[in-house]
C-alpha cells in the first residue's frame, strides 16, 4: 500500500510495510547492501552535476548508515554485508559487479546481468536480499543558507530517494520506497536526515 502526504512543501511517498518485511526474513539471511547511485543535474538544462560539490562521501555515509540501522532495529541477527566488510570476501567482487545497476535496482527494475549476479549471491546463502538506494537531484537556481536546518534550501530545488529490496533468489522486490523533498541533499541538514529517515519508516512527524 502506497501513502501520499504533503508537509511544508515536501512530497512523500511510502510503500508500508518495511518492518514487517525485515522482521519476517529469517536470521540466517544475509543482506547485501549496495553504495547509493548518487547523481545531480540542474534544473536549468539538466546538465550533470559533479556529486563531490555536495559533499558525495558524507551523504553515502547517511545513506547506507540509516539503511543499516532499519535493517538492525528490526531484525538484529541478520548479517549485512556491505563495502567495509566486503574485502577479501567472496562478496566483493558481486558487489562490483551490482555497482552499475544500483540505480536500476533500487528503482525496482531488474536485468538480466543483475539476476546473474543474485544467483552468484543465493548461491552463497539462498537466503540472500539485495537492499538498492539511489539519491537523485535536480539542482535549481536560487539557493541560500537555512540557518534552522544546517542545510542549503532552494524552492527550485528537488531530492528523491528510491529504495528496493530485493529477494535474490527470485529476483522478486519484496518492498520499495520512493520519497520526494524540496531541498538540496545536505548531510548537515537537520531536515534531510529526517527525511532519509522517513523514508525507511522510522518517523511520519516533519
Amino acid at each position: 500500500m502506497v501513502g501520499l502526504f504533503f508537509c511544508s512543501g515536501q512530497v512523500f511517498c511510502l510503500e508500508s510495510g518495511l518492518q514487517e518485511k525485515i522482521k519476517g526474513i529469517s536470521p540466517n539471511a544475509v543482506v547485501v547492501l549496495l553504495s547509493p547511485d548518487l547523481k545531480f543535474e540542474s534544473v536549468v538544462d539538466e546538465s550533470s552535476i559533479d556529486p563531490a560539490f555536495f559533499d558525495s562521501e558524507k551523504l553515502d555515509s547517511l545513506c547506507i548508515g540509516e539503511a543499516k540501522n532499519a535493517v538492525i532495529k528490526n531484525n538484529s541477527q541478520l548479517r549485512i554485508i556491505d563495502k567495509g566488510n566486503a574485502v577479501r570476501t567472496s562478496y566483493e567482487v558481486l558487489l562490483l559487479s551490482l555497482k552499475p545497476f544500483s540505480g536500476q535496482l533500487a528503482a525496482g527494475k531488474i536485468n538480466q546481468d543483475a539476476l546473474s549476479v543474485f544467483r552468484k549471491i543465493s548461491a552463497l546463502n539462498n537466503e540472500s536480499f539485495v537492499l538498492a538506494h539511489d539519491l537523485y537531484a535536480k539542482i535549481g537556481p536560487g539557493g541560500y543558507w537555512n540557518p534552522g536546518t544546517g542545510g542549503i534550501a532552494s524552492t527550485s530545488s528537488i531530492s528523491r530517494y528510491r529504495i528496493a529490496l530485493i529477494r535474490c533468489l527470485t529476483g522478486d522486490v519484496v518492498w520499495k520506497s520512493e520519497e520526494y523533498i524540496r531541498q538540496v541533499p545536505s548531510y548537515k541538514s537537520s531536515k534531510f536526515i529526517r527525511f532519509i529517515k522517513f523514508s525507511y519508516g522510522e518517523s511520519n512527524q516533519k
